[in-house]
């Protein structure tokens, strides 16, 4: 996302997640709650991205994502990713959720 923070309009009701912020960034945070879908369905696809990259293993057999404490933020931020997109209309982003 190419765009400074405040070029992002978000949804009035919203509630601002920490959690996705801590793992993925601000720029991310602020796309899940937008009003443009164009917007949520960029930074889903960032968070399967990041997420996939994180979680194969690598050519030697090895988890990429070793400490345990990263797996359960990054587990933690997907999960709130999916409940603040799940109900959304847009077909889409509903299936980036998925």
């Amino acid at each position: 996302m190419d765009m400074d923070d405040s070029e992002i309009e978000i949804e009035e009701d919203r509630q601002y997640e920490r959690d996705v912020e801590v793992v993925f960034g601000r720029k991310i945070a602020l796309g899940l709650m937008a009003v443009n879908f164009k917007f949520k369905e960029m930074a889903m696809k960032i968070i399967v991205k990041h997420s996939e990259k994180h979680l194969q293993a690598s050519p030697d057999g090895e988890d990429t994502y070793q400490s345990n404490s990263n797996i359960n933020e990054l587990v933690k931020a997907c999960t709130v990713a999916v409940d603040m997109t799940c109900k959304e209309k847009v077909v889409k982003v509903f299936n980036l959720c998925l």
